[in-house]
């Protein structure tokens, strides 16, 4: 029988000419209550459905919405498609078109709890928390040009089991996720699967006392390491906050989760233009809902930024992204309906804002996780068949060359394989080529977005 937890995902729009705007992917609500690709402003205004799921098509959609190279929207869904069992869908934000990519056999995965990330040759990569050989869940990619699903690797009992955090692409190429049970002590793994050979590896076996049931995916640091938590664990049984070098395969606890810094984390760590890790957890603080916190690994500082409550929101499940001084988050209950909230952080003056409150028509109990891009037409004007990206792999600068003058005003944004923008700048391009130095970047995989007013070009690029 399945689980049903509700899930929700903001996407944060930038633009130099517009107000920016989330779109959001929501479990229930819209017109079949079945979930919605809803669309508003960042302070909570101006919401409009922009897809409703329906059966037999896919519908309660889980995890994240990734944009891929190809410029469209690539999520999960937990139910529906041609076995009844959840799929993997793409819509296209310009034509507002959905389609089913996919439908889940159960013998190939099953129930997947989060959405993809988008590795080299176009392929999308996740895991499903079910299905496979031994039922444990399988790591699978998604080729976005033929359109062939690959059931990757299948987990079991060893090898970890029911994986519910997304996988990530760590800067040596591999990728990187967590499971929620199974190994040796039944408390998950950490673990790491080579794209190009098929080795899957246990890089660390959690042990409870060092943390278990890790529910959240990883994201890795300026400083190449990876950093995550879990639900439960630790010291005080309430969870954990660690790192792991993938360099030098260490783990280490630096944060056992209690009653003040907050319990029970079930989303994922977001480092912020500071440098700093941002967090939520689902319970504990002041008032027992939960808290928002900063952790700075350098110094081994935790901040509690902010106590959830009823009436402003409560239990935070997900993740927050960052737009300028503001973090954006999402709880999964609380406000003015119970049904959970949007708010917004101001960093500068520590001031929490609850924006929008879910009232079931507009979706209801978000969580996931948030990241910042710009979805628009994407015209041949100025973007013609001559724009090119070199040299890829790149080691000390990136060239983007137009052929001719551009226009006007020209948006760059450089995002690593989470979807956090890494460069941003705004230039009139007069000699017709942009050169970007990449040389501090660490190495992996990187989507150069090029926008110029209603039109935008996307390239995947490899930084060496």
């Amino acid at each position: 029988m399945k689980t049903f937890t509700y899930v929700v995902l903001f996407l944060f729009l930038s633009s130099f000419q517009t107000q920016a705007h989330v779109w959001a992917l929501t479990w229930g609500g819209g017109a079949f209550s079945q979930g919605a690709i809803i669309i508003c402003n960042s302070d909570g205004t101006g919401l409009n459905v922009a897809h409703s799921f329906q059966s037999p098509a896919g519908f309660h959609p889980y995890g994240n919405l990734l944009l891929a190279s190809d410029g469209n929207l690539y999520g999960t869904c937990f139910d529906g498609g041609l076995f009844g069992s959840c799929t993997v869908f793409r819509y296209a934000p310009t034509t507002q078109i959905y389609t089913d990519v996919y439908s889940f056999d159960i013998i190939n995965g099953d129930f997947p709890m989060s959405g993809v990330v988008e590795g080299p040759n176009g392929k999308l990569w996740g895991a499903a928390s079910g299905g496979g050989i031994s039922g444990g869940g399988v790591i699978y990619s998604y080729d976005i040009n033929t359109g062939v699903y690959t059931d990757e690797f299948d987990f079991n009992s060893i090898t970890g089991t029911l994986p519910y955090g997304n996988p990530i692409f760590h800067s040596d190429g591999k990728l990187y996720g967590l499971t929620t049970s199974g190994g040796l002590y039944g408390a998950g793994c950490l673990y790491s699967y080579d794209v190009t050979n098929g080795i899957q590896v246990n890089e660390h076996i959690f042990n409870g006392a060092d943390g278990s049931n890790a529910q959240g995916s990883l994201v890795q640091g300026n400083d190449g390491k990876l950093y995550g938590m879990t639900s439960s664990g630790g010291t005080y049984g309430t969870g954990v906050l660690f790192s792991y070098s993938a360099a030098e395969g260490i783990y280490t606890k630096l944060l056992d989760f209690d009653n003040t810094t907050g319990t029970i984390p079930k989303g994922s760590l977001m480092q912020g233009i500071d440098g700093n890790l941002y967090g939520m957890t689902s319970a504990g603080g002041i008032n027992g809902y939960g808290v928002l916190f900063s952790y700075n690994a350098a110094n081994a500082i935790y901040t509690n930024l902010y106590n959830f409550n009823l009436a402003d929101g409560s239990t935070p499940l997900g993740t927050v992204s960052q737009s300028g001084s503001i973090l954006c988050g999402s709880t999964s209950a609380g406000g003015s309906h119970g049904l959970g909230v949007m708010f917004n952080y101001d960093l500068t003056s520590s001031t929490y804002s609850n924006v929008l409150n879910f009232n079931g028509s507009n979706g209801a109990n978000p969580t996931g996780g948030f990241f910042e891009m710009i979805v628009s037409s994407t015209g041949s004007e100025q973007f013609s068949s001559t724009t090119s990206v070199y040299p890829t792999p790149a080691t000390d600068k990136l060239n983007i060359s137009f052929g001719l003058p551009m226009k006007e005003q020209t948006t760059f944004n450089l995002r690593d394989a989470t979807g956090r923008v890494v460069y941003s700048s705004v230039d009139l391009i007069t000699n017709g080529t942009k050169t970007i130095d990449v040389k501090s970047l660490t190495s992996g995989n990187y989507l150069i977005e090029v926008i110029a007013g209603s039109e935008k070009f996307t390239r995947q690029i490899i930084k060496e």
